[in-house]
């Protein structure tokens, strides 16, 4: 999703984690926007932090999340960008 939405990965190949994802911003988004956008619908992503805020975020993709969950936060970033523009 985020390759093709053009986002990029932080981590390289090979060093990218199963429970989170960096994304990198590379659009430049308004990730607090963004963020307040998927609280309203119950979703929330995590804010790169120190030199890295706002310049990716971190999806999390572990414990009792299912791949519908991930589609729908996908889906509702879609729609974010849709909007934001």
């Amino acid at each position: 999703w985020a390759l093709a939405n053009g986002f990029g990965l932080f981590a390289a190949e090979g060093y990218r984690s199963r429970t989170v994802t960096t994304i990198e911003n590379l659009p430049g988004i308004d990730v607090s926007a963004l963020n307040k956008f998927l609280m309203a619908r119950d979703m929330r992503i995590a804010n790169g932090y120190g030199s890295l805020k706002n310049k990716t975020f971190r999806i999390a993709h572990m414990g009792e999340l299912q791949m519908e969950d991930i589609e729908t936060l996908l889906g509702a970033i879609d729609t974010f960008m849709l909007t934001a523009t």
